[in-house]
């Protein structure tokens, strides 16, 4: 019978549970991306005027965000487990995430808080933590709504918003695609939305005559589909960037 080595299985079980979570974790972002598409076509549906009843359209933006929110807290168990400090780790983590109003201090102190040590010890991976900020890139401004909108059971309580943003016409193509103008001032569709909005063909002859629709997040403002689809990639960039960290070969310290 061979001797156990209790310190070597920690190590093998630690490995396989790392290994298991960045498995999960691109698992999870494959299924919402499937669902997302599902839920775009409800989206349309729903905007155009085919489809009445918002249900299935709240019950795929929840299931859409009820496999995104885990795969940013997979990383976060990860970077726990492999940089917090021995004897300060804690038991329940969450992916760290900044305010709309918070600044380096206050993400410091959440990132403490979730993966202790990680700040003074790890300073390369706290930068990489903080590009993903509002606070270092307004271009970022989607993670701190998405943690509204994923905040505890939140998702299951979508408050939406539906109307017309405004009838127009489609001018000719600039660049190979197509300019929507839609109103007297000649402002596009670009300039009055922060996402996305459904062209709904009208019945005139020309067929180039249009309305414009959108359903959008009470809490946000922002329009569901567009939203929807700038999570998955932010939160596909994010986990692109932490593998080397987290990676069963990672050899970063």
């Amino acid at each position: 019978m061979e001797p156990k080595h209790p310190e070597t299985d920690h190590l093998q079980n630690m490995v396989s549970s790392q290994a298991d979570r960045l498995q999960m974790a691109e698992q999870r972002l494959e299924k919402a991306d499937i669902r997302f598409k599902e839920t775009e076509q409800h989206y349309y549906s729903l905007v155009s005027g085919r489809q009445l009843d918002s249900s299935v359209l709240r019950l795929g933006i929840s299931e859409v965000f009820s496999h995104l929110r885990p795969v940013l807290d997979y990383c976060a168990c990860e970077l726990r487990d492999r940089y917090s400090t021995p004897g300060h780790r804690r038991i329940q983590t969450s992916f760290p995430i900044a305010t709309i109003n918070d600044d380096q201090k206050a993400f410091k102190k959440s990132v403490d808080q979730n993966i202790p040590g990680l700040v003074a010890n790890h300073p390369a991976i706290f930068v990489l933590l903080e590009s993903f900020q509002f606070y270092s890139s307004a271009n970022n401004r989607w993670l701190p709504e998405f943690r509204i909108l994923t905040n505890g059971d939140k998702h299951e309580k979508l408050s939406l918003i539906s109307g017309l943003v405004g009838r127009g016409r489609m001018l000719e193509p600039y660049l190979g695609r197509p300019v929507y103008e839609i109103d007297a001032a000649g402002r596009t569709i670009e300039e009055l939305m922060h996402g996305s909005c459904a062209l709904i063909p009208r019945t005139e002859p020309d067929g180039y005559e249009f309305a414009a629709a959108w359903v959008r997040f009470e809490e946000t403002g922002r329009s569901v589909d567009g939203f929807l689809r700038r999570a998955l990639i932010g939160v596909r960039q994010i986990l692109e960037s932490l593998k080397p960290y987290i990676s069963q070969s990672s050899g970063c310290t």
